[in-house]
């Protein structure tokens, strides 16, 4: 088994248009010499406190992989 970390700037709240945001993606992907092996995409549920109204405090999202919807997508690639 391999195991990595992955370590990522968190997205820019203010690039999200609100009617976007309930809903997002995590999309991971995986390459070896150019050549994409695995995808593994995750839906993320964000809810936000109603007394935040409009412009809601980042830190008060709340968010949750849904990891029962996960989606694996594996391709066929040259491992030379």
């Amino acid at each position: 088994m391999n195991r990595f970390v992955l370590r990522a700037d968190p997205p820019k709240f203010d690039d999200i248009p609100p009617e976007d945001f309930i809903l997002t993606v995590i999309m991971l992907k995986a390459f070896y010499k150019d050549q994409e092996f695995i995808r593994i995409g995750y839906y993320v549920q964000n809810t936000i406190p109603e007394e935040e109204g409009d412009n809601p405090d980042p830190s008060k999202i709340g968010r949750q992989i849904l990891t029962e919807d996960t989606t694996v997508h594996q391709s066929q690639i040259k491992w030379d």
